[in-house]
C-alpha cells in the first residue's frame, strides 16, 4: 500500500526484507517522478540510500510530465 511518510525506495525496502532479501541483491533502481512539481523530489535521498545499501547498484530516473 502506498504511504506517503516512506520514500519509494524505502517502501521497496520493506518489501525485500518481507521477503528475506538482501539488499545487496539489488542491481537497478528505477525512480518515476514528476517533472517541475516544485514540491517534493525523491532523487537525491533515492541516490544517497541506495549508495548505502546497495552501492553497485545503478539508478535510473524518468521525468514524466502529467
Amino acid at each position: 500500500a502506498f504511504n506517503p511518510s516512506l520514500s519509494p525506495l524505502q517502501g521497496a525496502m520493506t518489501g525485500l526484507v518481507a521477503e528475506g532479501q538482501d539488499f545487496a541483491n539489488i542491481e537497478e533502481c528505477f525512480l518515476v517522478e514528476r517533472e517541475h512539481t516544485g514540491k517534493v523530489c525523491q532523487e537525491t535521498i533515492t541516490r544517497l540510500l541506495l549508495s548505502e545499501i546497495a552501492p553497485k547498484a545503478t539508478m535510473r530516473l524518468f521525468k514524466i510530465s502529467m
